[in-house]
């Protein structure tokens, strides 16, 4: 269950089809219902700042796609949260290597460029923090309604 009710994540292979729930090998994760695809593992493999963070998201290939970018609004993270669960609050079903520690967005926090919006994946957290700090990123993609 996320954080809204009722979203169905679709694990995608590596050429955009739609696999089982099932699957061990995936790319992606899909979630119709937010118009919405996210890379199923961390991007980069560490904590990155924000520079480093847009350059790995932008060199993605992953489900067919290369238009991957940084969460640019902290709703974008928050609306996969599962709050029912703890360390992670996230379904890890569908998002590998989930760390207990803050993944990053670009949404400027308000009257200030220089913080920005950070999610806690352990406990669905949201805090602001200095743009350039590094913590985990998760690529994300805008999908059309048909699905590409």
């Amino acid at each position: 269950m996320s954080l809204l009710q009722n979203l169905t994540f679709i694990k995608i292979g590596a050429t955009g089809e739609a696999l089982p729930i099932e699957a061990t090998e995936w790319d992606a994760v899909h979630v119709p219902e937010l118009g919405l695809m996210y890379s199923a593992d961390n991007v980069g493999g560490k904590r990155l700042d924000e520079e480093d963070a847009d350059a790995a998201c932008s060199a993605l290939t992953l489900g067919g796609f290369t238009d991957w970018a940084q969460p640019s609004h902290r709703f974008e993270l928050e609306a996969i949260l599962d709050l029912s669960k703890y360390g992670p609050a996230i379904d890890e079903r569908f998002f590998r290597n989930v760390k207990n520690d803050w993944y990053r967005t670009k949404h400027a926090i308000t009257g200030s460029s220089g913080y920005v919006w950070f999610v806690r994946f352990s406990d669905g957290s949201v805090n602001g923090n200095y743009r350039n700090g590094r913590c985990w990123c998760r690529a994300v993609r805008s999908v059309s309604p048909s699905g590409q």
